[in-house]
């Protein structure tokens, strides 16, 4: 999509939702589609331009990545760190263990205890790969000054550490759990 399509898109998100009623907050869903977006764009990069010369997923990345930064971890773990579902981590763990970069282990101690290990195999791809990795990254990061990356990287943080955790009723009103609306 060009810049001027995404513009034109955006324009008719808000306008579409704001046509549902003054109840209805269009910034808030903005934000949370573009970074839906963003998020999703990324992966399908990371995939196509890195991860897929390796025949390994990016999800197969992100746990590579946790065990090689954290060291051996339970799967529950992994899912926590990787920000993913624990049955997504099983099945990536699953195709990792396949294809021999990780293997699963039980703890002496406690029979039922599993952690996560590279393997050799796991540790070279590591090596081999994050440059590749790495360099993505810097390539998409170059499009902001240090200062915006840092900027984002503070508001993200704060979207993670500040999200909701209980369900929601269809009545209540988004605008009413805003740090800036009015009591």
């Amino acid at each position: 999509m060009s810049a001027s399509t995404d513009l034109q898109f955006e324009k008719d998100v808000k306008s579409r939702i704001a046509e549902e009623g003054p109840e209805f907050d269009a910034e808030s869903s903005a934000v949370l589609f573009t970074l839906t977006r963003a998020a999703n764009l990324l992966t399908a990069d990371f995939d196509s331009t890195v991860w897929q010369r390796f025949g390994v997923s990016y999800p197969g990345f992100r746990v590579i990545f946790v065990i090689s930064v954290s060291g051996p971890q339970e799967p529950r773990m992994i899912a926590n760190l990787a920000s993913v579902s624990r049955a997504s981590v099983s099945s990536v763990i699953n195709t990792l263990e396949r294809d021999g970069y990780v293997v699963r282990k039980r703890e002496s101690t406690d029979r039922r205890l599993v952690t996560v290990h590279l393997t050799d195999k796991g540790r070279q791809l590591w090596k081999n790969s994050f440059v590749y990795q790495n360099t993505r990254e810097r390539q998409w990061a170059a499009a902001l000054t240090r200062e915006e990356q840092q900027t984002l990287v503070r508001l993200l943080k704060t979207l993670i550490h500040e999200r909701p955790r209980e369900g929601i009723e269809a009545t209540d009103s988004a605008r009413t759990t805003r740090k800036d609306a009015a009591p």
